[in-house]
């Protein structure tokens, strides 16, 4: 059983929808306020979007199942006291899998059930400061007519070791692997950019003086941190010598493309987010530069990137932490560990419906079967695709340790294999997430 967030963290979550939490207010006294778990929905109505009610039993022998039953006793009756779904089995929130209390969490937060006049956000702050606790957090994966729309994920236990653009992709750029230029113009359109964003801020010294220094200031700092900036200078008597540049605008107007990504990562803070980020790829767009900048970090945009909503859709905390350490890690440049745990979690995908009643080779039967919707002629291709998968990973050395395997020998490779892999997985959660 996949169970990491404690009783303690669970007791505590369902006491924000029981008992009321504390709004902390600037300029007012700390308020206690209450949001319904089931927001603008009746409580029936919110349960059978997550649960089959109607097939689900009865706790009173009366009712021949749980949604006659509970109206019974919610509505007609008005016996159960509120926050009763908390401890009741068969929602499996207090004692099931850390994946129930999540998706369900999700649920009292998704556009269609929340209630936006009361204070769902502050509720959703709240419960998120408590699932911090072991590990976990809830955040936007999609949107509705403009609504955020949640999942969950597992918390990094620490932020990775930033590295720039170019030095993370240096071995591909030299290797033309990594290959693009950016024109005058669109170098013009990112300096205005960041310009619009240049804001003053303060700061105070070990010695308690008060500087005021801008965020292009500082950002050119950080970057002088990693390598001495340079550029190509217009006003130089030889523009085609590459010298120190005095200022991050100067550098990004005449510094190679790859180094212009440094720039935009490192000047990109959570006080500008994510209007800045929004304003940087609408020019990228433009430019038909293909790359995007999120988290901070300039990525590829191609289909190699595993999208938040696929990784929302993991059925399980195991799949979901794999799925996510792949993205990580492929970000990050490293992609032998990627497809390493990319292939983890297709091999762990594939056993889902493993029980007492159905083994592995019967589960990867049964989500082909959903995935195929029945036609035999996609049957056969999601089969083919499947076994092309498993016989990869039998024959070619995804897993360091196992040193009697074909060794991948060029990056392009692990992109082709990362890529194969994160289709497949993408079509089975698409499929299958509504079936577990």
């Amino acid at each position: 059983m996949d169970t990491k967030i404690t009783q303690l963290t669970r007791r505590d979550i369902f006491n924000v929808f029981i008992n009321g939490f504390d709004i902390d207010y600037i300029f007012e006294n700390i308020k206690q306020t209450y949001y319904p778990y089931y927001g603008s929905l009746t409580e029936i109505d919110f349960l059978n979007r997550l649960y089959k009610l109607k097939e689900m039993r009865s706790t009173d022998i009366r009712y021949e199942n749980a949604e006659i039953d509970i109206y019974q006793h919610t509505v007609n009756n008005l016996d159960y006291e509120y926050g009763w779904v908390f401890n009741d089995e068969r929602f499996l929130l207090k004692k099931g899998n850390d994946d129930k209390l999540l998706n369900f969490l999700c649920e009292v937060f998704h556009p269609e059930v929340r209630d936006e006049k009361q204070s769902w956000k502050e509720c959703l702050d709240e419960v998120n400061r408590l699932l911090a606790n072991d590990d976990f957090e809830l955040y936007p994966i999609d949107k509705i007519s403009n609504h955020d729309v949640y999942g969950w994920r597992i918390k990094s236990k620490a932020e990775s070791t930033f590295i720039p653009f170019s030095l993370k992709n240096k071995k591909y750029i030299d290797t033309t692997q990594i290959k693009f230029s950016i024109k005058r113009d669109c170098r013009e359109q990112i300096i205005k950019a960041i310009e619009a964003f240049d804001q003053t801020f303060e700061s105070t010294t070990e010695t308690g003086l008060t500087n005021y220094s801008k965020f292009s200031e500082e950002a050119f700092k950080e970057l002088s941190s990693y390598y001495e900036p340079k550029c190509y200078k217009e006003n130089s008597n030889d523009k085609s010598k590459f010298t120190k540049a005095e200022n991050i605008y100067e550098f990004i107007k005449g510094t190679r493309p790859y180094c212009i990504f440094d720039a935009i990562e490192i000047f990109s803070n959570d006080s500008i987010e994510p209007e800045f980020s929004k304003r940087i790829n609408e020019i990228l767009l433009r430019n038909k530069l293909p790359y995007f900048l999120k988290d901070r970090i300039v990525q590829a945009n191609t289909a190699i990137n595993i999208p938040d909503n696929l990784i929302g859709l993991a059925p399980e905390v195991g799949v979901k932490e794999l799925l996510q350490n792949a993205q990580t890690c492929y970000i990050n440049g490293d992609k032998e560990n990627a497809v390493e745990k990319l292939w983890d979690a297709y091999e762990r995908l594939k056993t889902i419906y493993n029980n007492t009643d159905c083994d592995k080779r019967q589960s990867i039967s049964k989500i082909i079967d959903i995935v195929s919707k029945g036609d035999v002629n996609y049957r056969n291709v999601i089969n083919s695709e499947l076994l092309a998968l498993t016989d990869i990973g039998n024959k070619f050395r995804i897993r360091h340790h196992e040193t009697d395997k074909i060794d991948i020998n060029d990056e392009r490779y692990y992109n082709y294999f990362y890529t194969r892999c994160v289709s497949s997985i993408s079509l089975i959660l698409d499929f299958i997430n509504k079936e577990i």
